[in-house]
């Protein structure tokens, strides 16, 4: 589980930092715009989303598709967590608190 300061905790099993880089950190707050504006933020916390939808979401705002990939990439885990059939679910992530 993801905790809104930055932290990952595994199962509950301790807690693991995360540094994030200053490109994970603009991708988190395009993403947590459209979070934001879901219909499922206010029950689920996030948003579910396609592959194509995130690398979209952060090429319309200046990355080249590789740049996307890569970033969505490293945010696996941290705020995106697979659901299956190229589907995510896309975590709101307190950035303000990294």
């Amino acid at each position: 589980r993801i905790c809104c300061n930055g932290n990952i905790k595994s199962s509950g099993v301790g807690v693991m930092k995360k540094q994030l880089t200053e490109n994970q950190k603009q991708a988190i707050k395009i993403f947590n715009n459209r979070v934001e504006d879901s219909d499922f933020f206010e029950s689920d916390g996030g948003d579910y989303v396609s592959t194509k939808e995130l690398i979209n979401s952060l090429v319309n705002n200046g990355w080249s598709e590789s740049q996307a990939e890569g970033t969505i990439g490293s945010l696996t885990g941290i705020i995106l967590h697979s659901t299956g059939n190229n589907e995510w679910f896309l975590e709101y992530y307190d950035i303000e608190e990294v």
